[in-house]
């Protein structure tokens, strides 16, 4: 029943039927392109200069070489980027404020296109969860009870489907499923030489140095 579950492929079958192969590349172009336009805007609004937009910009196109294709994921990408761009806004509020609420309809949208709505959901939990520590120990409480809310339906976003609790059982047949691994290179382990290990390793590396120069 699962094979039908994500919209994404929904969407392409009927791109497809409508306007061909040729369509559905252009359908993917605007997914993937939209995406890291957002990214750039993103990364400018909150003060980058050109050179690191286009550096950062870069590099996150390097580590996604393997989405330039016709497939479920792309939608992913905005989808990820606007979640992230609501967090970082909501950042530098004192208290609550309604705009926020709407990373929820974001991953409820998400579930239901592909699975890495775990992504999200993980990075809104863990960013509502910390601002309700933060604001419950300066006081404000409402607004720390609102946070502590967002992050508990965070967390119950990837559930947000026809099949409700039943979508637990297609992440546990798809992760760490050996056969898959077997079928598709991209669920193999990032070995050196390979690129792979190089989108992996490479902005793991940098991550981590941005991190600790912060």
């Amino acid at each position: 029943p699962y094979t039908t579950l994500f919209r994404s492929g929904l969407i392409d079958y009927e791109t497809w039927k409508a306007a061909g192969y040729n369509g559905l590349a252009v359908l993917a172009a605007l997914g993937f392109g939209t995406g890291f336009a957002m990214l750039a805007g993103l990364l400018r609004r909150r003060g980058a200069s050109i050179l690191v937009t286009v550096c950062c910009a870069t590099l996150a196109i390097f580590g996604t070489l393997g989405l330039t294709f016709v497939r479920a994921q792309i939608f992913a990408i905005p989808l990820f980027v606007g979640v992230l761009w609501l967090c970082l806004e909501d950042s530098g509020q004192s208290r609550l404020r309604w705009r926020v609420v709407l990373v929820l309809p974001l991953l409820a949208l998400w579930a239901n296109l592909h699975g890495s709505v775990l992504i999200g959901a993980a990075l809104a939990g863990a960013y509502f969860a910390y601002r309700a520590v933060s604001l419950g120990r300066r006081g404000l409480g409402q607004s720390a009870a609102g946070y502590a809310a967002l992050a508990a339906t965070a967390a119950l976003m990837p559930l947000a489907t026809p099949y409700g609790t039943q979508i637990l059982a297609y992440y546990h047949d798809m992760i760490g499923n050996h056969a898959l691994g077997l079928a598709d290179i991209e669920w193999d382990p990032p070995a050196f030489p390979a690129l792979s290990f190089f989108q992996f390793a490479v902005p793991l590396l940098l991550g981590l140095a941005s991190l600790l120069v912060a």
